[in-house]
């Protein structure tokens, strides 16, 4: 595997790891098998003296693929083993997960990838997970948030560093090959005669995102040929403009977001003095804080609060996993439907105004009130 000439994605990979000071980084590679975890691994390997990092390679069987799944765990040994990088594998029960909490093929994988990676990295005591994640699939992500209808936080799509809660714990993610192609990739590969696992899954238009590679893609490249690289671009104009946004909503979500034991909740009247685009990416802080991320929630479940946040008391609207919006006189709540805390305890030692005729929510309960006639 020695290097036979220029080699553009290990240019860009040292710049990047230099100027994200993770130089001296001890890194989980998380290593499906697949062009992109692969390059990544032997471009990390080949980097690894020059610039003191400590790599341990993870690789999940996702429970998705009998017979091929196997195959690709024996790759990782394999591939890992020639390198003398340490592996670990694991695997999870994906459609069980899908099943309990309801969610996509793609959703359920995605979190158990998360999770066996997170806790690996705490019982490394790593400084990031490192991801595979390419410029295309920058390009593809920002093109299923705009299908999706998603807004500004949805535009700006993958980081190359960003942190998350995961399973109780703040895991630091790496996407060093965010600025390179596929292409790139591919060719990296065969310079140094690397034979990755292909997943035929990905092949399979069962999936959006699939879809969206296959089909979409090459439809919008008719119009623009650089058109992955236009859509890149505007994921990193959008996540400047979101960073801004996000700092101006720390500060006014001191005075307007609260917790407590039945949820989150933000304060109306200090609410309606801020600008509707801080209004927005507030809510989203509140659902982030009451969920732990703002997955499946879209632009118009945003909206719809924001309107409720302005109208009548006694208003409720589900949000995505279990989630209820409801909003009292002074306040609104995200609380979980279907909340442990019975009514009748989260009543005791409260008052609330009810509107007469109407509808009130407050401390668990409904209350429609009307007039009626005298016999």
């Amino acid at each position: 595997m020695n290097r036979s000439g220029s080699d553009a994605l290990l240019d860009k990979l040292r710049r990047v790891i230099v100027a994200n000071d993770f130089a001296g980084a001890s890194i989980i590679v998380a290593f499906s098998g697949g062009p992109d975890s692969t390059a990544l691994l032997h471009s990390l390997h080949s980097l690894k003296d020059e610039l003191g990092l400590e790599l341990h390679a993870a690789h999940l069987d996702h429970g998705l693929r009998p017979g091929a799944s196997e195959a690709d765990a024996e790759f990782a040994r394999r591939f890992a083993a020639s390198l003398e990088i340490p592996l670990t594998t694991g695997k999870a029960d994906t459609h069980a997960l899908r099943e309990k909490r309801r969610l996509s093929v793609e959703d359920a994988a995605r979190r158990v990838r998360y999770g066996f990676l997170s806790r690996l990295a705490v019982e490394r005591g790593a400084d990031c997970i490192a991801l595979g994640h390419t410029l295309d699939d920058q390009a593809e992500t920002v093109l299923m948030n705009v299908l999706r209808g998603a807004g500004l936080d949805g535009l700006s799509a993958m980081r190359e560093v960003s942190s998350r809660d995961i399973e109780g714990s703040r895991a630091t993610l790496f996407r060093p090959l965010l600025s390179v192609g596929r292409a790139e990739v591919l060719a990296h590969c065969a310079e140094y005669g690397l034979a990755p696992r292909l997943d035929e899954s990905n092949l399979s238009t069962e999936f959006t995102r699939n879809r969206v590679r296959l089909d979409l893609m090459p439809s919008l490249e008719e119009y623009n040929p650089s058109v992955r690289s236009a859509l890149a671009r505007l994921a990193q104009s959008a996540s400047l403009d979101v960073d801004f946004i996000r700092r101006e909503v720390e500060r006014a979500a001191v005075d307007v977001i609260e917790t407590d034991s039945r949820g989150v909740s933000v304060r109306r009247e200090p609410f309606r003095r801020l600008h509707p685009a801080l209004g927005h990416h507030l809510l989203r802080r509140a659902v982030r804080l009451a969920k732990g991320d703002t997955n499946d929630l879209e632009f118009g479940h945003v909206s719809r609060m924001f309107g409720m946040m302005s109208g009548a008391a006694g208003r409720s609207v589900d949000l995505p996993c279990g989630l209820r919006f409801e909003v009292d006189y002074d306040r609104a709540r995200i609380v979980r439907a279907g909340a442990s805390d019975s009514p009748t305890q989260a009543m005791e030692g409260a008052s609330f105004r009810v509107m007469v005729p109407g509808h009130t929510i407050g401390g668990g309960w409904k209350v429609t009130t009307r007039f009626v006639g005298n016999d």
